[in-house]
Formats: C-alpha cells, structure tokens, sequence
C-alpha cells in the first residue's frame, strides 16, 4: 500500500490537554504491548562503561517510554553513566521522572524543539540516536534531512516505526478494546498509513562505505531500522 502521511490528533491537541495527557498514557501501554522497550534495550545492551555514554531521544515525549528502557538497562549494567538528551516540541517531562532516571544513573536533559530544527545545530557527536514512532510523521523530503542530519551526529542510530502492511492495519482497529481513547484510536490507523516496509528507510539514509544499515519487519506490527558507523 503507498504511504500516506496525515496530521496526528496528538501532535495537534495542548500538551496539557486531558485527551493528550491519556493519550500519552495509552501509547506507553501500547509500546509495553508492542514489545518497544526490549527491542530498543537489546539494541543498546553493550553500552560501554568506562566513561559516560551519550544518548539523544528524538520525540522522547514525557520521558516515560525512554525510562523503560533505562530500567531494562540498568539491570544489565548498573555501573554504566548514561548522559540521555529528551528532544520534544512540547515540554512534558516531569521533574520526578528525572529522579527515577538519577536513581538509574541516568543523566537527562531535556530540550524543547522540533527534532530537525535541533539537527540542524551542531553539537559533538554522540554514542547513538534514538526513535520511537517518530519518522513516521514526516514526508519524504524532510525525513531525508531528519537521517542525513542525524548521520552527521552520532555514531548509531535507531528507530522503531509502525511496519506498514494489511496486519498491522487492520489491528490498529482494536486499539480501543486496549482501553485507548478518541485519540490515540485515531491515531493508530494513521501511524500505520504513514509507517515503513521493505528497505524504505535504507533508501532515505545517506550511502556511504562507513556505514552498516540494517532494516526488517520485527513482530507483527514493528518495523527497525538501525545504522552504525562501521
């Protein structure tokens, strides 16, 4: 099916907005049904812990999906620093949500700006770049820039999209029996529409020798895409 990219009732509502507020909640649910925290945890389970290991989470929302998988992490190597940028239009993020990821030897800041705009300004390369149900919102040519730039940052990027395909789409009909609202019911079948199959993401990504580029369908309702400077 092609891909149809469409404004998300989310991105649309106040951040503070109740329906927004439970729809964040729902997503969280639907990541932990989805499988997203261990897909993303078992991509960075080789953290190195002899100095601080930078992470950028494009899209990091409230935080709370990123802090899954620092708890997932934190089991396997509690020794290691980890130094976590939260990149978000909307400023979201609790202060007791930056405790518990202290108590995890995290350290996080959080950044208010759209994910190419924060690209765009240099800043030394970090360990890896994350995302999480985020390409998906981009057409073509502004998802070009978003991977192009975010190779000139980091040395590992990762992404976790909705895989499109006739599966995903017709589940993303039974969000509301999960217990998600207006919202994030909408929202579903979108994501879907404007997700990821094949090597559509290698396409986008810059080529180049120094680079390994890996993308499949993962489950039945994920799509990965993961790069890392060779």
């Amino acid at each position: 099916m092609p891909r149809i990219v469409q404004p998300e009732l989310l991105d649309i509502l106040p951040p503070n907005d109740p329906k927004a507020l439970r729809s964040r909640a729902d997503l969280l649910r639907l990541n932990r049904i989805m499988g997203h925290a261990k897909i993303l945890a078992q991509q960075l389970e080789a953290l190195p812990a002899a100095r601080p290991f930078q992470l950028i989470d494009l899209g990091g929302s409230d935080g709370l999906f990123l802090l899954e998988v620092a708890k997932r992490l934190g089991r396997r190597n509690p020794a290691a620093l980890v130094q976590a940028t939260l990149v978000d239009r909307a400023q979201v993020v609790q202060p007791e949500t930056v405790d518990q990821f202290a108590k995890l030897n995290w350290q996080v800041r959080t950044v208010t700006a759209d994910a190419i705009d924060f690209l765009r300004d240099a800043f030394a390369e970090v360990d890896v770049i994350i995302v999480n149900l985020l390409l998906h919102q981009f057409d073509d040519e502004p998802l070009r820039e978003l991977l192009a730039l975010a190779s000139e940052r980091t040395r590992r990027f990762i992404a976790v999209e909705p895989e499109r395909a006739a599966l995903p789409l017709f589940l993303s009909g039974f969000v509301g029996f999960a217990g998600c609202n207006s919202v994030t019911r909408h929202d579903a079948r979108i994501s879907v529409e404007a997700g990821f199959s094949g090597r559509e993401l290698i396409a986008f990504w810059p080529r180049g020798p120094h680079w390994k580029v890996e993308e499949c369908r993962l489950g039945w309702s994920n799509h990965l895409f993961v790069a890392h400077r060779k």
